[in-house]
C-alpha cells in the first residue's frame, strides 16, 4: 500500500510540473507529444505495475470507487489517442489537449489517492446498490419491531434521494413524491409517540412500511419518466448551442450572455442525467453495468465544467480553428458518454416498466394533442415519433433472442415498426409540403397513426411480459432489472398537506450531508518536490519520434483488471457526430440560419 501510495504522488506531482512547464514555457509544438510521452512512460506506467500487483494481493473487496478512478484514468487516455490520430498539424492544438488531458489525469489522481486512503473504511453511503439496502434494511427492520432510533437514520436517507429526485423531476412527479414523503414523516411522526410495547404500535410499523413501499415505487417512476424525457431527443441542446455559434453575427456584437438562456437548459439537463444516473447506480448492484455508468457520470461531471467555457470562447471567436476543434472533442466526448449511458441504462432498467412508461408517455402526447388546437406545435408530433424510435432501438437491443427465437413477438414487433414507418413517413410529407400543422384534417391523419402505432406496442408489452416471467431466456435469466413499476393507488392527501409547505423535508436536506462531488478534491494535502529534469531541450525535437504504442499499451494494461472493456461504442451503433449534422465541421462559416434548419430538418427526417 504505501509504494502504491509513493506512486500515486509521483504522479500527482509530475502532472504539476507537466503543466507548469507547459503554461510557462515555449515549446515547439511536437514537444508536446513527447512530454505526454514522457509522463506515459514513466510515472504513469510505475503505477500502472504497482495497482496491479495491489489488486492482485488486496483481499479487501471495497475496491468499486478504485475501479471508477482507473476507468477515468484509462477514458483520459484513449481520449488523447483518439484525437492525437485524428488532428493535423492545427497551430496550438497540441498544447491545449496537451493541458486539458493532464488536468483530467490529475483530478483522476486527487480521488483515487482519497480512495486508498479510506480503502480499509468501507463507505456505506457509496456502494452500488445502496438505496436498495436501505430500503430492505428498513423494510425487515420495521417487520421486527426493532429499535427505532436505529431505523431512522436510513429513513432518513431514504427521504433524502426522494427529494434529490423530486427536485429534478416534472411538476406531477415532484407533487407525487413530495406528497408522499410527507406521508412517511407522519408516520415517523406516529411512531414515535407510541410505546413500542402497545399493541397499536404494530399498526403504525405497518403504515411507515406501507408508506416507504409506495414512496419507493413513486421514486422509480419519476425515474423512468426523467430517462423517457433525457433521451427522447439527448443532444437537442447542445445543438442549439452549436447552431447559436454558427449564425451570421458579427463577431463584434456578440456577447457570452447572448448563451445564458441556453447554458442554463444544459445545465438543467445536465443535472436531470446525473441524477438519473446516481440513482441507478444506487439501485443496481452489478458491477458490469454500474462501474462504468459511475465513469461515464464522472466523465459528465468534469466535462459540464470544461465545456461551456469552451462553447463560450468558440462562440466569441468562430473564426479560431484551434478553439473549434477544442470544442468539437469535448462535444464528441460528451456526446459519447451519453450514448454510453443510454446503452447501460437500457440494459439494467425493467424492460415491461420501460414499455409503460412509453406508453403512458406517448398517451399523454397524443392527449395534449387532441384536446389542443389544430396549431398544434410539431414538437409534439417529433417528441411522439422520438419515442418510438428510442423503444424499437430499445427492443433490438435487449430481445435480441426473443425476437429470432419467438415467432409471435417478431411478427408483432414488425408490424409495431411498420405502423411506425406509416407514421414518420406521413409526418415527414407533411413537413415538406406544409408551413404549418393548422389542418384539422392533417392533424387527425396523424393522430390516427399515432393510434394504430399505440396499439402495437401495447401488444408488445403483452408479450414482453409473458417472456420475462417464463426467463428461459440465456439473456435474461441472470438480470436483476432495477426501476420495475406496479400499479399503486394513491394515499389520501392528508388535511394538513400543502404543496408549498415543505418545512419538514427542507430541515431534512439540511441535516443531511449532500451527496459529494466525484472530484470534490481541488488541492492535495501535501505535497512532495520531486527531482524533474528540464524540457527545454525538446523544443527542436522531431514530432517522428512519438509513438501512439505506449498509449495503448497502457490502456490494454488498465484493460485487465478493470471489470469491463469500457468500450464506449461497443454496443452503440446510433452514435451521432453533430458537427456533421449541424454542418460547421470545415472552417467556413454559415451564412444562412435556414440552411441549419434544413440540415437538422433532413436528420430528423432519416430518423
Amino acid at each position: 500500500m504505501d509504494d502504491l501510495c509513493i506512486k500515486v504522488d509521483i504522479v500527482l506531482n509530475e502532472c504539476s510540473r507537466y503543466l507548469y512547464n507547459i503554461e510557462k514555457k515555449e515549446f515547439h509544438e511536437s514537444s508536446f507529444k513527447l512530454i505526454f510521452k514522457d509522463l506515459i512512460n514513466g510515472p504513469l506506467l510505475c503505477f500502472v505495475k504497482s495497482i496491479q500487483v495491489f489488486l492482485k494481493t488486496f483481499k479487501n473487496q471495497n475496491v468499486y470507487m478504485l475501479c471508477v478512478c482507473l476507468s477515468q484514468i484509462r477514458k483520459c487516455l484513449l481520449l488523447y489517442e483518439i484525437s492525437i490520430s485524428e488532428q493535423t498539424t492545427i497551430l496550438h492544438f497540441e498544447k491545449i489537449l496537451s493541458k486539458y488531458i493532464i488536468k483530467r489525469i490529475q483530478k483522476c489522481f486527487y480521488k483515487l489517492e482519497e480512495c486508498l486512503e479510506m480503502i480499509e473504511i468501507p463507505d456505506l453511503d457509496e456502494h452500488p446498490g445502496k438505496f436498495i439496502d436501505q430500503m430492505n434494511i428498513v423494510l425487515n427492520s420495521l417487520n421486527n419491531r426493532d429499535n427505532f432510533e436505529l431505523i431512522k437514520p436510513n429513513v432518513n436517507k431514504i427521504l433524502f434521494q426522494a427529494i434529490t429526485i423530486a427536485k429534478v423531476a416534472d411538476e406531477i412527479d415532484n407533487l407525487e413524491i413530495t406528497s408522499s414523503s410527507k406521508h412517511v414523516l407522519t408516520a415517523i411522526q406516529q411512531i414515535e409517540k407510541v410505546n413500542i410495547n402497545d399493541t397499536d404500535s404494530f399498526f403504525q410499523f405497518d403504515h411507515l412500511s406501507s408508506s416507504l413501499s409506495i414512496l419507493e415505487r413513486r421514486i422509480n417512476t419519476t425515474v423512468l419518466h426523467l430517462i423517457s424525457k433525457i433521451f427522447n431527443d439527448p443532444f437537442y441542446i447542445i445543438k442549439k448551442l452549436v447552431r447559436k455559434c454558427g449564425e451570421s453575427v458579427d463577431t463584434q456584437l456578440r456577447n457570452s450572455s447572448d448563451l445564458s438562456s441556453l447554458i442554463c437548459d444544459l445545465d438543467k439537463y445536465t443535472d436531470e442525467l446525473i441524477q438519473v444516473g446516481l440513482f441507478s447506480v444506487a439501485c443496481c448492484k452489478n458491477d458490469e453495468y454500474v462501474i462504468p455508468l459511475k465513469s461515464c457520470l464522472s466523465s459528465l461531471e468534469l466535462l459540464d465544467s470544461d465545456m461551456v467555457p469552451a462553447i463560450i470562447e468558440f462562440y466569441l471567436d468562430p473564426t479560431s480553428l484551434v478553439k473549434k476543434t477544442f470544442l468539437k472533442l469535448l462535444i464528441n466526448h460528451w456526446v459519447s458518454e451519453i450514448c454510453e449511458i443510454q446503452n447501460l441504462l437500457d440494459k439494467i432498467i425493467d424492460p415491461f416498466a420501460f414499455t409503460q412508461t412509453t406508453i403512458e408517455t406517448s398517451m399523454n402526447i397524443i392527449d395534449t394533442i387532441s384536446k389542443s388546437n389544430a396549431n398544434t406545435n410539431m414538437d409534439l408530433y417529433v417528441k411522439f415519433s422520438n419515442g418510438m424510435i428510442n423503444f424499437s432501438k430499445f427492443m433490438e437491443k435487449i430481445f435480441t433472442t426473443a425476437l429470432f427465437e419467438n415467432k409471435e413477438l417478431s411478427t408483432t414487433f414488425e408490424q409495431f415498426k411498420n405502423a411506425l414507418r406509416e407514421y414518420n413517413a406521413c409526418l415527414v410529407y407533411n413537413q415538406r409540403t406544409n408551413d404549418g400543422y393548422n389542418d384539422e384534417s392533417i392533424k387527425n391523419k396523424l393522430l390516427k397513426r399515432c393510434t394504430i402505432v399505440i396499439k402495437y406496442l401495447k401488444n408488445t408489452q403483452i408479450l414482453i411480459s409473458n417472456i420475462l416471467n417464463d426467463k428461459s431466456l440465456s439473456e435474461l435469466e441472470n438480470t436483476n432489472y432495477i426501476l420495475s413499476k406496479t400499479k399503486q393507488s394513491s394515499p389520501n392527501m392528508l388535511q394538513t398537506d400543502n404543496p408549498d409547505n415543505n418545512e419538514d423535508l427542507d430541515l431534512l436536506l439540511t441535516t443531511i450531508q449532500v451527496q459529494k462531488s466525484f472530484y470534490n478534491k481541488s488541492e492535495r494535502k501535501t505535497s512532495k518536490k520531486m527531482f524533474h529534469q528540464d524540457y527545454e531541450c525538446l523544443i527542436s525535437a522531431n514530432e517522428t519520434t512519438y509513438e501512439n504504442v505506449v498509449t495503448m499499451d497502457l490502456t490494454k494494461i488498465l484493460d485487465n483488471f478493470i471489470l469491463e472493456s469500457f468500450n464506449i461504442n461497443k454496443d452503440n451503433k446510433f452514435t451521432v457526430n453533430l458537427w456533421e449534422e449541424i454542418g460547421i465541421d470545415n472552417p467556413t462559416r454559415i451564412q444562412d440560419l435556414d440552411n441549419v434548419d434544413n440540415k437538422i430538418t433532413s436528420v430528423n427526417e432519416l430518423c
